[in-house]
């Protein structure tokens, strides 16, 4: 997406990205899947704006792996629960 990534507009912009293509994809997903109900054309066409959008939207986003971390045998939920329980033997 374009603009300062270290701003709050470019950080609201892609939590809007994020929340538009769940609620987007959701809703269609679910009307396809659990109905037989035929959309009518206009209906159709908004869904499918919808889609473009989020579409264009992603295409213009840099995608960014976590950094891949080792764990060791002292970390994990096994250390972590160990940790947590201290002191209640």
């Amino acid at each position: 997406m374009q603009g300062d990534k270290s701003g709050k507009t470019w950080k609201s912009r892609q939590d809007g990205l994020h929340q538009l293509a769940q609620g987007a994809f959701a809703v269609n997903r679910n009307i396809a899947t659990h109905t037989d109900d035929e959309w009518p054309e206009q209906v159709a066409f908004e869904h499918l704006a919808v889609l473009s959008v989020v579409s264009r939207w992603a295409d213009e986003t840099d995608v960014i792996s976590p950094p891949v971390r080792m764990r060791s045998s002292q970390e994990g939920l096994g250390g972590r629960a160990r940790e947590l329980t201290r002191g209640y033997h």
